[in-house]
């Protein structure tokens, strides 16, 4: 049980509205943090392939390692395709992606391995906090969970009150940037 894609989409835009100048708004910039808050997630998609898509979820990709593999692939591609300074790109990326591990870190987590490993390759130890924030969405119980068994999961009241809680935590953060950036502009 991690972060909602809502909350994870909050932060990501979060960051693009604090790191990028309201004179280079472009829907480029915005497109890749959200995608990199949301992209450790695509681990369900070779489980959902396989028929259990909690199997390969919460792994490698949940690392610092592919944070900054994401980042390098965000510089190159805003880079070539926009034109824009590769730093932003390449903060857009990490940040975004390094916002989800954050959120998860922070969210309940009830089945085995708990936590992400957080530092791959340099260990495969599992990083949780001890005090979960979030409540966390429910999508598995176990790994080997048929896709019909994790959509039923994941249509719960329990997942509302998740995702009201993660906008209720996570949008004044919005908002702070909002603020900034008008402060700024001025």
């Amino acid at each position: 049980m991690m972060a909602t894609p809502v909350g994870h989409s909050l932060a990501g835009y979060a960051i693009y509205r604090f790191l990028v100048p309201g004179e280079d708004r472009r829907s480029a910039l915005v497109l890749v943090a959200v995608a990199a808050a949301n992209a450790p997630d695509l681990d369900f998609a070779p489980g959902i392939l396989a028929g259990a898509p909690a199997l390969y979820h919460q792994g490698i990709s949940h690392s610092l390692t592919f944070a900054v593999a994401v980042g390098l692939i965000g510089a190159a591609i805003l880079r070539a395709g926009q034109g824009t300074d590769a730093r932003i790109g390449f903060l857009l990326g990490f940040l975004g992606y390094s916002s989800h591990l954050f959120l998860d870190l922070f969210g309940p987590d009830s089945r085995p391995p708990y936590g992400i490993p957080l530092f791959w390759p340099l260990t495969e130890h599992t990083f949780l906090s001890p005090v979960p924030l979030l409540l966390g969405v429910s999508h598995a119980s176990h790994t080997s969970a048929s896709t019909s068994e994790w959509v039923s999961d994941i249509l719960t009241l329990s997942n509302v009150a998740a995702l009201g809680l993660e906008i209720v935590l996570i949008l004044p953060f919005v908002l702070l940037t909002w603020r900034r950036r008008a402060s700024v502009e001025l």
